[in-house]
Parts: C-alpha cells; structure tokens; sequence
C-alpha cells in the first residue's frame, strides 16, 4: 500500500444540501490544518479525535462555513488518519475544495481505494468489501438483506469456522509427516473422512443456494409471451400495478419488448411484454418478434399464454421456445371464458378482474426464488460461489481417495482446500497454519 494521503468527494455529485470531502493518509490532519480552523479558533492538528467541529474552510478565492471531523488511525474506516469535511453540496464548491486539497499535498484517490485501505489495513476482509458494494446498489429488500449480511461478516465468519476445522486437520497430516518417529498419535483417516463429509455438506448447501442468490442481488427477468393478442399486455399491466402497455383489440400491437418492473417478497422482478409471436411478412413486426425470441432465450423464466385451452399450431412453437427453461403455462381472460378450468395449464387469470395475479406472482416467485431463501446467510456473488465449489470438489476427492492417499498428498489437498476459501476472505496465508502447528505440539522446542 502506498504512504501517500488520497482524497476524493465521498457523496454521489450533484446539487444538494451537504457534500462530504474524505481525506486517508499521514498527512490528513496537516492538509486540514492548512485549510480549516474551527471557530473556537482551534487548529485541525489539536482536534479532539471523533469530535464534529464548525469553522470555516478557506482556499484560494473561496470560502465555506462547513463541519470538519478527524478519526484517528486505527479508528477509522481505511485504518489510517482520516479527516472529512462536510460542506455545501455544490458540484463546483466541492470540485474547488478537491482541488484545495490536492494542492495542499493529496492525491485524487483511485475508484474503491479507500476500501481497499480499509482491507490491507485488516478493517475488512475480501467478502465485507464486497458486501459494502452490493449495499450501495441493492434495488430490493431481499438485495439489500443479503448484502447486509454480507458486509456483516456473515459469510466470512461462516468461511473462517469451515477453515480453521481445515487447520486443525492440515496441522496433524503436518504432524504426521515430519515426526512420525515421535510418540504423536497419527491422524486417523476414518476421523479424517467423517469431518470432511461435514465440511462438504456445508459447501453443498452455499452453493445450492447461488441461484436464488443471484436472482436476490441482480433480480429476475421474466419474460411475458403467446400469440398476438392473449393478452401478454394487460396481464403485464396487471402485474406491475399500473399500465404501461398499450392494450387494444388489433393483433399485432406491441412491436418490441417493453420493460417494467414490481417487487414481491422483497425480491425485483422485471418482466418483459415480448411481441406477439406468429408468422408474419410484415418487417417491422417480424423484428419485433425477433426481439421477443431474443428476451425468451435470456431470461430466467417466462410465462406462456394463450386463451384457448385447445393449442393452435403457434403455440405449440411458442412453447418448443420454452424447453428447457422455467416457465409457467397460464390461461388467460378468464372473465370472458366463463372461467372454464384450465385444463394443461397451470393457471387461469383475469388481468381486467385481478382474478390469481398474485397467486401466479406466488408461483413465478417459486419457481425462481424457490425455498432456498428464507431470509439467512446465501451467496449472492459468482467469485465466492466458484470458490466454493472449488473447495468443494478438493474436498470431496479427498473423501473418496483417503484410503490409499499418503499423509503428505493428504496434506498438500487440505492446503489446497483451505486456501481456496481462503480467497473469499483474502485470508489464504500458509503462516497461519505453520503457527497452528507450533502452539498445539511445542515442536519449536
């Protein structure tokens, strides 16, 4: 990490009420000092640490009344001095201040620099970091839940359990490597094999979670499709509360995807209203059904609809688009087909009624979200997800080629395991484990 003091405006720009400048580095409390003193006449470098105080900050051709306070390392967020001055909230003013700043001995911090700070500093390992960015840009509740526990420590803690059961056992094939001439009693494979088939499981059940968690922080994408004039539109208005399509009787109204989106037990869903899709000469239409096709292929799931228990032809090929892929099969205008039973369909609606547009809400929300998320700990990030699989399938060879694998290759795959969770965290030192030995077993006597 470099010594150099970096600044940067920490609120989002633009005009508002009050604009926050943070400043990270040694020469933090010097840098204030040269540009504010509090009205009681006292300079930053006497300020009280943690203390809010008002003065005013003075730079070339300005001036601002603003709040100034001082966190003194390593009692701050990056772990070093930090100093931050709360202002006016112009784009200019705050632009003006930067460059005060800069010229007064700073840098312009890099994007997340002051995170990664708080990181090697040892204020937050790998996962809360990245915790705090899903914070930041949660569009749910779910999202933000997730991302809470995350930044919390949560996921790291969970990790950290799993590692250090790793540790204990790395250190005993160490043991047994290098003092089997010893009276130390030698790992028992048998013991070994029960605790990982623990540790896996745990693994399994993060990882099973990854597709709900995904949905959870990114949200989900459903896609609304049928023949030209079911209904796509009004059902689509239906589910978002309000109306956004264009509904009329002519076929063949909606010419590309419109997107709209509504939350359901905190999660996102955004659902697109596809063109309808039939065989059609007419250019403009036929792209649109291009692009129908295009949002079918890339969503998470979709809901198929027709009017007609009895399929026609078109929708048999609507639903041949759909193999493969999560979707829910819905009968619509229920009101105006005397609500006879949806015979092969999954459920019958009334966008005009209301009539199941939150029971299909229930369903979608199954089918995509599932069981897997009753408001705990889940993975939500690729990078921890493939580490743990990773983790995972290094675990489960050991369990099945124990028998006749040597302590010293029983050894390097348990290091192997253990730093690879230890990527999650950024807590993949060896010297842990060598320091694990040596407070167990005395061996540096």
């Amino acid at each position: 990490m470099r010594n150099d003091t970096i600044c940067a405006i920490a609120t989002p720009i633009g005009t508002g009420g009050v604009g926050v400048i943070r400043i990270s580095g040694n020469d933090s409390l010097i840098i204030a000092s040269k540009l504010f003193r509090a009205n009681s006449g006292k300079p930053a470098n006497d300020f009280a640490p943690s203390k809010m105080y008002y003065g005013r900050l003075t730079a070339e051709g300005f001036a601002d009344n603003c709040l100034c306070v001082y966190f003194k390392e390593p009692n701050s967020f990056t772990g070093e001095d930090v100093i931050e001055f709360h202002c006016h909230g112009g784009v200019v003013l705050l632009n003006s201040i930067i460059k005060a700043v800069i010229d007064s001995g700073a840098r312009l911090a890099e994007c997340g620099e002051f995170t990664k700070r708080a990181f090697i500093s040892g204020k937050l390992d790998l996962a809360e970091c990245e915790g705090l960015i899903d914070l930041i840009n949660a569009q749910s509740e779910a999202a933000l839940t997730a991302a809470s526990d995350l930044a919390d420590g949560k996921l790291s803690r969970r990790i950290q359990k799993l590692q250090e059961v790793l540790k204990e056992l790395l250190s005993y094939a160490e043991v047994s490597i290098d003092y089997s001439e010893e009276d130390i009693d030698l790992a028992d494979k048998k013991h070994f094999a029960e605790v990982l088939i623990g540790i896996n499981e745990s693994l399994k059940t993060l990882a099973k979670g990854y597709s709900s968690g995904k949905h959870i922080k990114e949200g989900v994408t459903v896609a609304l499709c049928g023949k030209p004039n079911v209904g796509k539109s009004s059902l689509f208005n239906a589910l978002l509360g309000y109306d956004r399509a264009i509904v009329t009787d002519i076929a063949g109204t909606t010419r590309d995807a419109l997107e709209g989106s509504y939350i359901y037990k905190g999660v996102l869903f955004n659902i697109f209203d596809t063109a309808g899709i039939r065989n059609s000469s007419e250019i403009i239409e036929g792209k649109g059904i291009e692009i129908s096709k295009k949002y079918i292929r890339q969503s998470d799931g979709a809901v198929f609809l027709a009017e007609d228990i009895k399929l026609s032809q078109e929708d048999t090929e609507i639903l041949n688009l759909l193999k493969g892929k999560k979707h829910i099969k819905v009968l619509s205008k229920s009101d105006i087909n005397n609500n006879k039973a949806a015979e092969g369909f999954d459920l019958s609606v009334s966008a005009l009624s209301g009539k199941n547009i939150e029971r299909l809400k229930s369903m979608l929300y199954q089918m995509l979200i599932g069981k897997a998320y009753a408001g705990g700990l889940i993975l939500t990030n690729y990078r921890h997800y493939d580490a743990v699989k990773r983790a995972a399938a290094i675990i489960q060879n050991i369990i099945e080629k124990i028998d006749i694998m040597y302590m010293d290759m029983l050894a390097h795959n348990l290091r192997e395991a253990w730093e690879t969770l230890g990527e999650i965290t950024g807590e993949n030192s060896i010297e842990s484990v060598i320091d694990n030995i040596f407070s167990r077993f005395c061996l540096g006597k």
